[in-house]
């Protein structure tokens, strides 16, 4: 293969296998990439649309709750006269003898239809339950209600109320016979299966009706303890699925897989037409792969994660992604297929690998035309010549020069170096001639001083070894040849580079001769050190060595003697450095000390600035070691003998060092006077600092308080303190060698001891509580620490345990948690050991689904007995009747004694309220029975408040509270008994609670409103008047009206501020309408007969009202009296309208005719007006009685000389028919509804009355 084909080939292969593993390389990193960012991007999706499934689930339960607070507060209000007849005004029997909603007034999109079969219209108050079930449920559902979603109640009597949209004639399509009492909805909420009364879903259900897949939220309705049947609310999941699950999916091919807790499918992606085969039974069993199976069965996380990376279905890759949809504890899985989710990245590595064959092919042709042209031809060119001036011929060309390339240069060199070779050719052989002359004589010199001689020619590589050269190596003349390597093989590999670092320069004429040292190898393997010497004595033209000689002597002996030197002075320094020591010398002449160097480095110092003298070593010994030091020295220089000392100097950053020198005179004058000392330096400051701890720990280990052991690596004991044998009564002689288990009490596990010697190895010490056991067979309790002691290698190789004996702590521990949780004189748990106790059996109700009763107990009588007979002979009778009481319980119940004669039982585990039954009567039965305390016998009972949890749903102190109030209650009816809690009443008493707390925030915050109905005069159209009533705009319920909540606050406080606040704000619209020029009456619509009307202060804070609006005057102010009020003195009542009536108000008698002492009222109060209610009015045109008590009341007005007026006036024939019984006042929706005050302007532009009403003559 030519040249240029290798290059070209190179190239083109070098980028393909460079860049094709790359393209993959890339393509697989970003297919992870992806997969990865992709997973997580899915996760995040699938918690955000279950998110969504569980919102829309879990907000069935807090409406259906809401739901149920509102029917309970509406079917606990007493029942009003007119809602009957509001019934049957709704309310039509059909004839198959079911109640249902009357057809022509009837509107399913705003309103629920009602199924009532004969059975359960029976009575007035059946009908009037379910029609406020109906009411609340008109506005629950039209508030709540969504598509595909309905609101219903179904009753365990067939009655059903459904407020539903989408098939808002359910009720008139069931037949009489419809009976869904067996059906889920209403059996899940029956006190049989639901006894806890919790919130439910039913599994998915096939509903005939719609034909679809739905799932009920089911809540049980009860009024006080009687259960009335079912609310629910039916949700699609077509709708509540399709949206979230099937909508805006980022692959089209992912597949979907809900599964319920009862392992049936909901939705089943691929499967999905399997499942819908069978339609209307669910479906646990489909044909899915056994990888998905498992999966399926796994239980999931609340959030979501990624399940698998790697399902393989169909010969396809999944991921899948899972997680549990809250609350209905079902589990959904997401499968995308991985090839939808990598594809961009398949799709860029293919391109890569395109572009990269492309580029590759292009280049390597390019390559290949440059290659031949520049270089390929050129080359033939050069070899061509070289063939010819190899056969003899100088006659030929060159190869074109391009500038200075290889090439050219290379064609230049070859034809200078042929010059080069005919020029020097004579040259050379005239000077071989001298040459040889010379080296003879020159060998001849050097073979003579016993030296090793050699001749190096450079050109050939040719070595002349001397016969001594060879000798000095132990060879003969025949063992050695002339090659270069001869020499160079020899030479040590160690000195080989000194070697080249001298020659070379040598060579290249940088020196005048080459000199070295080195070690040459022996015939027998061993080295000598060679001294070389030599010198270039041939050079060319241009300076370049041709030939070098040289001579070898062996100078192994004097390398030797300089090793064994150098290494004694290296044992000294490493010997005085390992031990910290060095040496010095004292001139005594001139005060000069020579020392090692590292001599100023111990004392901190660097040993260019470090003074070396006499005088500086004096200045900087310890003061307390001073005088000594002296003494010392002193008796060395008098001494022919070594003296040693030990002291502290100074160090530079005024610390202290310990030294211990040793000297001794080395020098002395002709009169024997010392001239020189001679010493060493050794550091003992670690030596020091280890005696004053070995002291101190020595102190320590004998004085110590705690106990201390000391054992080997293997837990042997080594040594023990005093305090150790004093606190387990064992000698040291009796430890010494044994194991520290001799002290095992038995009380701690094995698994104690292995998590002990776990932490001493891994961590390398314990801290705890261990029970011992004495050498009298005493068990004490001792708070103990383990250490391990490491050398410096990390080895373990003792242990200290320090031990405090806390025996008489524990024992004081044990009492105080004694008398923190039992009663002194009874020893029954008391307060804070109950409250524990009843947390604890709360939490086991919860798990096992039973009930617990909490018991409290009052003793009746123990009052007079402590009067009577003293304190201790009531302790005594406590003691008593406690140990009865425990005997009168079951095992496992708890009685606590709380106060000083109340006590209190928790009993446990109670499959049904009856079970406690008879717990209560052996308990009553245990403390009636007589006692002899003292020879005297004494006879109490006990008034006991039962409560029921989880029926009672508070906490542990709520529980208290309410079988505290049961207990009084019992206690009230006449002792000697027991009351249970009634749930259902303290749930009303908490949400009127509620209610007035609602109010009086409406209060605070101007949330009521006054509406205003005009009164008139039908026969003028003179507007007489309107009439003020309140309204609560409530923040989040809307426009509510006075029904809705002014019962509340009937009989209470807070009506007489809301009365009050009316007054002010009519007072306050009518100087408003003044300033506008309309002078209006205002009545105002509000409650004061029983409460706010019989204040003693009320004509008081009146004429305080009216004093607040001067420019109002007091006769355009009406204040209307409920003729239904219970007023407690009629008298009294009427001396204080009297008294109003004086200050210029009006009054109107309300409602007249629908109480019971009408006539009463109508001649002892001082009413100007009498206003006939519209309930009379309403029917009078189909009701003859009603009727006849229209004309009774509007005849009686006459009677009495008062003037009436008509509520209720709905439409012109009400109007003409008062008219013609002779009552010409009136209002009503026929006239006007109640409006706010700004529109009433507007309206009095606008009003009319009907012309023919003009036109009635009065009886």
């Amino acid at each position: 293969m030519t040249i240029k084909n290798k290059l070209s080939l190179i190239v083109f292969l070098s980028i393909l296998l460079t860049a094709i593993p790359a393209s993959f390389f890339i393509s697989y990193y970003a297919q992870e990439k992806i997969l990865l960012e992709e997973s997580s991007n899915l996760i995040a999706y699938t918690e955000s649309q279950v998110e969504i499934i569980s919102n829309r689930f879990s907000q069935s339960k807090s409406k259906l709750e809401e739901f149920s607070r509102l029917l309970k507060q509406d079917l606990s209000k007493p029942i009003e006269p007119n809602e009957i007849r509001q019934f049957h005004q709704a309310m039509e029997l059909n004839s198959d003898g079911v109640w249902r909603n009357r057809r022509n007034t009837y509107n399913g999109k705003i309103e629920s239809g009602i199924f009532l079969p004969p059975n359960v219209a029976e009575s007035d108050l059946q009908k009037i339950t379910h029609m406020r079930i109906k009411h609340a449920m008109d506005y629950f559902g039209a508030a709540a209600n969504k598509l595909h979603e309905n609101i219903w109640y179904l009753s365990g009597d067939r009655s059903e109320i459904i407020f539903d949209t989408t098939f808002p004639d359910f009720a008139f399509d069931q037949s009489a016979d419809n009976d869904y009492t067996q059906t889920p909805w209403v059996t899940y909420t029956s006190p049989e299966l639901n006894p806890s009364r919790t919130f439910i879903f039913t599994p998915p259900l096939f509903d005939p009706v719609p034909k679809v897949w739905m799932i009920s939220a089911l809540y049980p309705l009860y009024l006080g303890n009687k259960w009335l049947g079912t609310l629910g609310e039916d949700m699609q999941l077509s709708s509540v699925l399709g949206g979230a699950f099937k909508a805006h999916q980022r692959y089209p091919e992912t597949e979907h897989f809900l599964v319920d807790n009862k392992g049936n499918f909901i939705l089943a992606g691929h499967w999905q037409s399997e499942l819908e085969l069978n339609s209307e039974n669910s479906q646990s069993d489909l044909h899915i792969p056994p990888e998905l199976a498992i999966i399926l069965k796994n239980p999931f996380q609340e959030k979501a994660t990624l399940l698998t990376e790697s399902l393989r279905i169909d010969n396809r890759d999944f991921i899948a992604i899972g997680m549990s949809v809250i609350p209905m504890n079902w589990k959904y899985v997401r499968l995308v297929p991985v090839d939808n989710i990598v594809k961009p990245a398949r799709q860029l590595l293919f391109a890569l690998v395109l572009f990269i064959f492309f580029v590759s092919t292009f280049c390597g042709v390019l390559i290949s035309m440059a290659v031949n042209k520049n270089v390929v031809s050129r080359i033939k060119q050069l070899v061509e010549n070289m063939r010819l001036y190899e056969l003899g011929n100088k006659q030929y060309g060159y190869p074109e020069l391009l500038d200075t390339d290889e090439i050219s240069l290379a064609a230049q060199e070859f034809a200078l170096m042929m010059e080069r070779i005919e020029r020097h050719g004579l040259e050379i052989e005239k000077a071989k001639h001298v040459l040889f002359e010379s080296e003879e004589r020159w060998r001849f010199a050097l073979e003579g001083s016993g030296d090793g001689v050699w001749d190096w020619n450079i050109q050939t590589d040719q070595v002349i070894y001397s016969k001594r050269w060879k000798e000095m190596l132990g060879y003969a003349e025949n063992e050695v040849g002339d090659e270069l390597n001869e020499w160079f093989s020899r030479i040590h590999p160690e000195d080989m580079p000194s070697v080249m670092a001298d020659l070379q320069p040598h060579l290249d004429g940088l020196t005048e001769t080459y000199i070295n040292e080195y070690r040459m190898r022996c015939k027998d393997g061993n080295y000598k050190w060679t001294f070389d010497r030599g010198q270039v004595i041939t050079r060319d033209s241009a300076g370049k060595p041709l030939r070098i000689v040289g001579v070898h002597m062996d100078i192994t002996e004097r390398k030797l003697s300089e090793a064994a030197l150098v290494e004694k002075e290296e044992r000294l320094q490493l010997s005085l450095a390992s031990s910290k020591q060095n040496w010095f010398e004292l001139n005594l002449q001139t005060g000069e000390i020579l020392s090692s160097p590292n001599y100023p480095e111990m004392l901190g110092y660097d040993p260019a600035e470090f003074h070396r003298s006499l005088q500086n070593w004096q200045d900087n010994i310890h003061p307390d070691d001073y005088d000594a030091v002296m003494i010392a020295f002193g008796n060395c220089l008098n001494s022919d003998s070594a003296i040693s000392m030990e002291y502290r100097r100074r160090k530079q950053d005024g610390g202290w060092v310990w030294f211990c020198s040793t000297a001794e005179v080395s020098e002395r004058g002709s009169q024997r006077e010392p001239l020189k000392i001679i010493g060493i330096h050794a550091d003992i400051t670690e030596r020091k600092l280890a005696e004053e701890k070995l002291k101190l720990a020595a102190s320590v280990f004998s004085n110590a308080r705690e106990g201390i052991t000391i054992t080997d690596a293997k837990g042997i004991i080594v040594d023990v303190n005093d305090t150790f044998t004093q606190t387990t009564g064992y000698s040291r002689e009796e430890v010494i060698g044994k194991n520290p288990r001799i002290l095992k009490s038995g009380r701690q596990s094995p698994e104690f001891y292995a998590d002990m010697w776990k932490a001493l190895q891994e961590e390398g010490f314990w801290y705890g509580e261990v029970w011992n056991r004495r050498k009298s067979g005493e068990v004490y309790a001792e708070m103990k620490t383990i250490s391990a002691v490491r050398d410096v290698h990390g080895v373990t190789t003792h242990y200290v345990a320090l031990c405090t004996d806390i025996t008489q702590m524990k024992d004081h521990q044990l009492q105080l948690e004694r008398i923190a949780h039992y009663d002194i004189l009874t020893n029954l748990p008391n307060r804070a050991l109950l409250a524990d106790r009843l947390s604890q059996a709360m939490v086991q109700s919860q798990r096992h689904h039973n009930s617990l009763a909490v018991v409290f107990l009052d003793l009746d009588g123990f009052k007079h007995v402590n009067d009577t007979y003293g304190h201790d002979v009531g302790d005594e009778l406590l003691i008593a009747l406690s140990a009865r009481m425990k005997g009168a319980l079951r095992e496992g119940d708890t009685l606590a004694r709380i106060g000083g004669d109340e006590f209190v039982a928790v009993l446990a585990d109670l499959a049904k309220v009856e079970d406690c039954e008879p717990v209560l009567e052996r308990l009553l039965l245990a403390v009636s029975e007589r006692v002899i305390v003292s020879k005297i016998g004494l006879k109490v009972s006990a008034s006991i408040g039962v409560t029921l949890y989880p029926q009672d749903k508070v906490d542990a102190d709520q529980l208290m509270r309410h079988a505290d109030q049961a207990m009084y209650v019992a206690k009230e009816s006449g002792k000697n008994r027991y009351h249970l809690f009634d749930t259902a009443q303290d749930d009303a008493v908490k949400v009127q609670r509620e209610n007035l707390e609602a109010i009086r925030s409406a209060l605070d915050n101007d949330q009521f409103v006054l509406y205003y109905q005009p009164k008139v005069n039908m026969r003028t159209g003179i507007v007489i008047g309107v009439e003020a009533l309140i309204r609560w705009q409530h923040p989040k319920r809307g426009l509510l009206n006075p029904v809705e909540f002014l019962s509340i606050i009937e009989n209470h406080a807070m009506s007489i501020k809301m009365g009050e606040w009316v007054i002010d704000t009519a007072l306050t619209q009518i100087s408003q309408w003044q300033a506008m020029g309309l002078n209006i009456p205002v009545s105002i619509s509000v409650n004061i007969a029983a409460v706010q009307l019989q204040q003693p202060d009320f004509t008081d804070r009146l004429a305080t009202l009216l004093a607040a609006h001067p420019d109002v005057e007091p006769r355009y102010l009406e204040l209307e009296v409920l003729e239904t009020s219970a007023l407690n003195d009629v008298t009294y009542v009427s001396g204080i309208m009297v008294a109003c009536m004086a200050l210029g108000v009006n009054f109107a008698l309300d409602d007249f005719g629908t109480g019971y002492s009408s006539l009463t009222y109508l001649r002892r109060l001082p009413a100007s007006l009498i206003k006939i209610d519209q309930s009379f009015v309403r029917d009078m045109l189909i009701d003859p009685d009603d009727h006849a008590i229209v004309e009774g009341v509007i005849a009686l007005a006459k009677s009495f000389k008062r003037e009436v007026i008509a509520e209720g006036v709905e439409t012109i024939e009400h109007g003409t028919a008062l008219l013609q019984l002779g009552c010409e006042l009136a209002q009503g929706y026929g006239i006007a509804k109640p409006m706010p005050a700004s529109d009433i302007p507007t309206w009095l532009v606008s009003w009319k009355p009907d012309n023919a009403w003009r036109e009635v003559d009065a009886k």
